[in-house]
């Protein structure tokens, strides 16, 4: 667990396991927020605001138990509040020059606001893709049990999940700047 970036409202898990993944946030004496973990290293939004978080890395040992496997509680004072929504994250996952930035960037050339940047992606959206009913009943149903968004491969197709579709146009508009 890499805390050194929670002024930036985020931290950053670093875990390798073939078992599945899940980071829990709990936030002061909160409930803690459990989210899917890809393997390898992902970055966590730190959506609450200044305050203490404890972040956890639980590895899956079978069904729905879970053994925590690393923990850490941090003090974060985050530098802007929109800084957690401004992030790559698991869910919402972009990198500079990726073709997800590229195609905002396309898309927002001429847009002269914040607003008419969320219009153009909104609108690139609406006429591009179709609900994927076959995957989200595969996901319903349990026969997919772990899914996670993968906005690359969301861009190049043109169906989906609403899953799909929001974390596409959250990472699309975050690098574009806009929160």
């Amino acid at each position: 667990i890499d805390a050194s970036h929670t002024s930036a409202g985020y931290v950053t898990v670093s875990y390798t396991s073939s078992a599945r993944l899940k980071v829990g946030i709990q936030y002061g004496n909160g409930k803690t927020a459990y989210r899917d973990c890809p393997s390898g290293t992902t970055s966590f939004a730190l959506d609450q605001g200044n305050g203490t978080y404890t972040v956890s890395v639980c590895q899956n040992l079978s069904g729905t138990s879970y053994r925590v496997v690393a923990s850490q509680t941090m003090r974060v004072t985050i530098d802007s509040a929109n800084a957690p929504y401004l992030i790559s994250t698991s869910e919402v996952p972009f990198a500079a020059g990726d073709a997800v930035t590229t195609k905002a960037a396309e898309l927002c050339k001429n847009a002269k606001t914040d607003e008419a940047k969320v219009i153009a992606i909104y609108n690139y959206m609406a006429s591009r893709y179709t609900y994927d009913n076959k995957l989200a009943n595969e996901i319903t149903s349990g026969k997919i049990t772990k899914y996670i968004p993968d906005t690359a491969a969301t861009l190049k197709g043109t169906t989906g999940i609403c899953y799909d579709f929001s974390s596409l146009f959250a990472a699309m508009c975050r690098s574009q700047g806009i929160p």
